[in-house]
């Protein structure tokens, strides 16, 4: 019988629902002001071809984004996972070469809880 301390949970991602992504750095790594624009420019490049992007800070250690995946040309809404996946990868490699870095930049996986109404884009 296999048993673990950690189990991966799978992520729940409606079609067509608008995120609140929150990503954390790995061990705590905080990042200086020129890598953190660097994740920000890949955010902002990346969103134009997979997600609708309502807002994204990037603080010294974790980033937050505000987002809504688009469709692919087959019609079909693209997966979170997979935007999370091209945004992280595309600036841990920018940044690493930057810092001259060799540990990852961001902690695996990612918390999304999806925006359910108005109130919970602070809308009142």
């Amino acid at each position: 019988m296999e048993t673990s301390a950690h189990k991966s949970i799978p992520h729940y991602s409606p079609d067509g629902a608008v995120f609140f992504v929150t990503s954390s750095t790995f061990k705590q790594l905080i990042l200086p002001e020129e890598a953190r624009r660097i994740a920000l420019d890949c955010i902002k490049h990346n969103a134009r071809n997979h997600c609708k992007l309502f807002a994204a800070v990037v603080m010294p250690d974790h980033f937050h984004l505000l987002i809504q995946p688009m469709k692919d040309e087959n019609g079909e809404w693209l997966k979170l996972s997979k935007i999370m996946n091209v945004i992280k990868g595309f600036s841990s490699h920018e940044i690493k070469e930057m810092l001259d870095h060799r540990d990852p930049v961001w902690l695996r996986g990612y918390f999304e809880r999806v925006v359910r109404g108005r109130t919970d884009m602070g809308e009142y």
